[in-house]
């Protein structure tokens, strides 16, 4: 009898812990900045098999994220969205940095950002017969997206105000979504 590829666990409690990241594991390097993780979120699930064996399911690899729309001034252009979206990350950062009494990378636990992405999708609000750019942000810490949300609207980030969307998501909520 073959054995389905994948794991079946009924959760009874999750949560999560930022960690250091393990090798093999854990996004160790982050591609987008260049540099070294400090520390990344896993995931703990407590619960039983489909054959009632307790079980604890420690979920690697996975960051919570939002959504802000990519500003109309920002030409289309590979490079300029790319020049962008490291400009967004470094002001995220900055911005965090000062928010939470650190000083701009005076050590490795200022990273907030990890990735930013570009993807498309219908807008949400209004109606709209055609796909959107969105910057998909990657965090590191899931106790921060409230705030990181807060700065964005507020215009300290780039000294523009951003709608942030899917923010109000909890992380846990979000693995459940995204996972199944």
């Amino acid at each position: 009898m073959a054995h389905p590829p994948y794991v079946s666990v009924r959760a009874v409690t999750v949560d999560f812990s930022m960690e250091r990241p393990v090798e093999g594991l854990d996004e160790c390097f982050s591609e987008f900045h260049g540099e070294a993780s400090s520390f990344v979120p896993v995931v703990h699930v407590f619960g039983a098999t489909s054959g009632g064996q307790k079980t604890c399911l420690h979920l690697h690899r996975a960051f919570p994220y939002f959504f802000v729309r990519v500003p109309d001034s920002v030409p289309e252009e590979e490079a300029a969205i790319n020049t962008y979206m490291r400009k967004l990350a470094v002001s995220i950062d900055h911005a965090m940095d000062v928010a939470l009494g650190q000083s701009f990378n005076a050590n490795k636990h200022g990273q907030h950002v990890f990735q930013i992405s570009l993807v498309k999708g219908i807008p949400f609000y209004g109606f709209h017969m055609k796909n959107a750019c969105y910057f998909k942000i990657f965090t590191y810490n899931p106790s921060h997206i409230t705030r990181m949300a807060n700065l964005l609207r507020s215009g300290a980030i780039m000294g523009k105000t951003f709608q942030p969307h899917e923010a109000h998501i909890p992380f846990l909520l979000q693995i459940f979504i995204d996972y199944n």
